[in-house]
């Protein structure tokens, strides 16, 4: 499922000749000048604030909820960097990186006043996160008022860095990952060019901003190249039980089954797939992958 797709990405990768090296340096390079930015922005504005010999950098992270577990590692990520950076000396002469790290539960009120805090409170330079597309556009609003900087390594819905009211770019806004379309562009070929899909089902959250950026291109590409969707199921992010989605979905004769979901989804749904004897193949995206993944390599217990 997903990890196929993930292969699809890093194969395009190599071909486009960008090492992971080369990712981690530009990374670096980009984070120092964020950096350079952000205080820059705070001198001007009164906004944010070196703190003595240090540098307070506010992040805004899922780390508890639903989506925790790659909230979590991008936090970690984020840890260990700002360890090296520290380590080697700092930035802008000798200061150190003080990360403020707090959670905002996967809820978007909570991700905003989390934000609101680390301006507010702890006079940041800059805002890490949050994780989720949904959360990081409750959040731009805090970071366009206040003029502090905000990169963020997951949020893939186009319009964190794009005001889709006027089209144009963010000023506050930073990006280091690819876009949704970038996504759902690369399960469509998968599935036409190495998979021969031409019948799709999708099952997709109604809640998600990243589910539905995800759907709507998946849909709109899919039939462009020729192909059929033969179901469109969607269902809210707390619903429990898929198998009324699966059942419609197993007597349309899809042959591949499209799930623009998160890994606690992805999870019961496959495993709810197996107990109704629905042999599909399933395409999910990057933040399909759950924390135990291998697991749904095992035989279905009868």
């Amino acid at each position: 499922m997903t990890p196929l797709l993930a292969r699809v990405y890093i194969i395009k990768t190599k071909k486009e000749g960008v090492s992971t090296d080369s990712f981690k340096k530009l990374g670096l390079v980009f984070l120092m000048a964020l950096f350079l930015l952000a205080v820059t922005v705070g001198c001007g504005k009164g906004k944010t604030e070196t703190q003595g010999d240090t540098i307070n950098i506010g992040v805004n992270y899922e780390l508890t909820g639903e989506v925790a577990t790659y909230a979590n590692s991008s936090k970690n990520g984020l840890m260990l960097a700002f360890e090296e950076i520290n380590a080697k000396g700092g930035v802008l002469g000798g200061k150190k990186i003080n990360p403020i790290v707090l959670d905002n539960a996967n809820k978007r009120e909570e991700a905003m006043a989390v934000a609101t805090r680390l301006a507010d409170q702890y006079k940041v330079v800059a805002f890490m996160g949050p994780a989720t597309s949904g959360n990081t556009l409750a959040v731009i609003p805090v970071a366009s008022e206040k003029k502090i900087p905000l990169v963020n390594s997951s949020a893939t819905h186009p319009d964190v860095t794009v005001d889709p009211a006027t089209k144009k770019v963010r000023p506050y806004v930073f990006r280091t990952c690819y876009i949704d379309p970038y996504q759902a562009m690369a399960a469509v070929e998968f599935a036409f060019s190495d998979l021969g899909k031409r019948k799709a089902a999708i099952l997709y959250d109604v809640s998600s901003d990243y589910s539905k950026g995800l759907y709507q291109v998946f849909k709109g590409e899919f039939q462009k190249r020729g192909g059929t969707i033969v179901a469109e199921e969607g269902f809210t992010g707390t619903e429990p039980d898929f198998r009324p989605h699966l059942t419609k979905i197993k007597e349309t004769g899809a042959d591949i089954l499209y799930l623009p979901v998160y890994y606690p989804q992805a999870g019961k749904i496959v495993a709810q797939a197996r107990e109704l004897s629905l042999s599909i193949t399933m395409l999910g995206e990057m933040d399909g992958i759950p924390p135990n993944w291998w697991s749904w390599l095992e035989a279905p217990k009868t």
